[in-house]
């Protein structure tokens, strides 16, 4: 039976951090060198029917080369790097999936690890090899791979329409089905949440990056986002299977509702359906924000080979040793992953290896208090992986970058794998843009830009 909810929650003005800088139009000289630009999900590689990659099962130890330049949406030239999901479908054992700019060594890094029988996703942020194509290396195991386009980030050469800037946050719990009053999410039905943003304002939101998590299913299903033009994508962002709790962080789409609250501000939407047949428990944690800024002032991507900065197996990054229940745990020996000067945040993905029970996994700058969100969640004894971008916190003592991670219960390995990072633009490191709240590293300072006040949050048939 469908229904519709309505609940209101307050949000705190730390949900949002960049300048606020305006400018009437583009600013002259405004480079598009690490700016972003949202697609709608498109399917560009299925394994199983020889759409972009052969049709066949990739065989363990193989590579394959699927060409995302000029497909879904992706320009031809001008691109530094693109966001894709990454979908393993039913392998017969366990095993993982490394993807690299074509062209490239493979490194020792994967983007998604899995256990016999699976199907799930991830989103992977990846530069793209000299030939505008990315690699996928199946270890251990055959497995089919379905690859979905959901954006991409311009180079310095792009000539196409200025991109969005990201700004990340403190993790913050949006949603969570369980004690919200909604009940799980039906087969069918949005949930959606909107929220207005200055009518003054020359800037606009235009995504949210968001880690969302299906838990205590009644069966197996998908969530898929919902597009700028409010319809449903065709392609999965979250695939759920009865028993399992499956994270996937992405980027969903921000729209213009065309409405106007009280005070004359317009107001954003940003919503995900329950694509399948069984019923649902979602938790929705917002970390960061892509915003339409005319100067580009904020943050800008820098595409990286994927590089390993933390793993627990061998001391890399931090102590070596499984980090046990209730504990917390400091990276600071992660340099490689950041300019000191510049950046403010990493991304890439995080895995959790060897649980001796289920547990959860948050990570966060360290600065501030633990947040109530997770990053990743695991079955004991099942290697996972998720999409991660979580901001630096500065270290004084160690004059160091740093990140933190809490682990909920037993014990675990964990590992971490850059592929990006987020440098401040030119225009957010002018002195004249920057704020009072000065965030990690070094000088970069970026004012908060007014967070939703209230987000009316519902969960509503799809129309």
């Amino acid at each position: 039976m469908k229904r519709i909810c309505a609940a209101t929650v307050a949000l705190t003005a730390a949900a949002l951090l960049a300048s606020g800088a305006t400018a009437p139009a583009r600013a002259a000289g405004v480079s598009n060198d690490g700016l972003f630009h949202q697609l709608s999900s498109a399917r560009i590689a299925d394994s199983r029917t020889g759409l972009g990659l052969p049709k066949a099962t990739l065989l363990a130890g193989k590579t394959a080369t699927l060409k995302v330049a000029g497909q879904g949406g992706v320009p031809t030239s001008g691109v530094s790097a693109v966001v894709v999901s990454l979908t393993a479908i039913k392998a017969s054992a366990k095993g993982w999936v490394t993807a690299y700019p074509s062209g490239t060594t493979r490194p020792t890094t994967s983007v998604l690890n899995f256990p016999a029988g699976w199907t799930g996703a991830t989103t992977v942020t990846l530069p793209l090899g000299a030939d505008g194509s990315i690699s996928l290396y199946a270890g251990s195991t055959d497995v089919n791979l379905a690859v979905d386009v959901l954006g991409w980030y311009s180079d310095a050469t792009s000539t196409a329409a200025l991109g969005s800037v990201f700004v990340p946050s403190d993790p913050e719990r949006w949603g969570d089905t369980r004690s919200d009053g909604f009940g799980k999410l039906l087969a069918g039905e949005e949930l959606y949440w909107e929220f207005p943003y200055p009518a003054d304002a020359t800037d606009s939101p235009s995504a949210v990056q968001v880690n969302i998590t299906a838990l205590n299913a009644a069966g197996g299903g998908w969530l898929s986002g919902v597009g700028t033009d409010g319809s449903t994508s065709s392609t999965s962002l979250v695939n759920f299977a009865k028993g399992e709790t499956s994270p996937v962080l992405t980027v969903l789409p921000v729209r213009p509702t065309g409405e106007v609250d009280k005070a004359g501000d317009p107001v954003y939407a940003f919503s995900f359906v329950n694509g399948g047949s069984n019923a649902v428990d979602v938790l929705t944690d917002v970390q960061g924000w892509y915003y339409d800024d005319p100067a580009a002032v904020g943050l800008k991507h820098v595409a990286m080979t994927p590089t390993r900065v933390i793993d627990t197996r061998s001391g890399l990054g931090g102590p070596k040793g499984q980090l046990g229940t209730g504990s917390t745990r400091a990276f600071t020996k992660i340099a490689a992953a950041y300019d000191a000067e510049r950046t403010a945040a990493i991304e890439g993905t995080i895995t959790a290896a060897n649980a001796t029970s289920g547990t959860y996994i948050t990570q966060w700058d360290g600065m501030a208090t633990r947040p109530t969100t997770s990053n990743l969640n695991v079955a004991k004894r099942i290697n996972r992986s998720n999409g991660m971008s979580t901001m630096l916190g500065w270290n004084d003592t160690t004059q160091s970058g740093e990140v933190s991670a809490y682990n909920g219960y037993g014990s675990v390995d964990l590992i971490e794998d850059v592929t990006g990072r987020w440098d401040a633009t030119d225009a957010a490191m002018n002195p004249a843009a920057k704020g009072t709240n000065a965030r990690t590293p070094a000088s970069t300072s970026l004012e908060r830009r007014p967070a939703p006040e209230k987000v009316t949050v519902q969960v509503r048939p799809v129309r």
